[in-house]
């Protein structure tokens, strides 16, 4: 793998429990791309839309005021920055290359949430 493409992994949000929100039950892990950084020791990933789809979809966003949405007008992704407020973070797309072709991706909670590659 050239030192400027990302490679494929599966990732999920560390809750501080055996059970994550995308590895638990049996599930794998959400697919993403990464390039091995790290924030403060956590995983820095990407998703193409589907994963980030299922990001905005989980379960987990309940309990928060703002609900996370997709822009399409803007092609962004919009999560609330903390459950009781109005801020949103906004995640806009790039490009990463991935096995030499190239791949539109959010990066969406990268550094910033606790990810894990599992």
């Amino acid at each position: 793998m050239d030192a400027t493409e990302a490679r494929k992994g599966k990732f999920d949000i560390d809750y501080g429990t055996d059970e994550g929100q995308f590895s638990g039950k049996g599930m794998p892990g959400l697919p993403g791309f990464t390039y091995g950084n790290r924030w403060n020791g956590w995983a820095c990933p990407y998703f193409d839309k589907a994963a980030a789809d299922q990001i905005i979809a989980a379960p987990v966003w309940g309990a928060c005021r703002v609900k996370p949405s997709f822009d399409a007008e803007r092609n962004v992704y919009c999560t609330p920055y903390e459950p009781e407020g109005d801020e949103v973070d906004e995640w806009n797309p790039q490009t990463v290359t991935v096995d030499g072709v190239e791949v539109t991706v959010w990066a969406i909670g990268n550094s910033c949430w606790t990810w894990q590659e599992v």
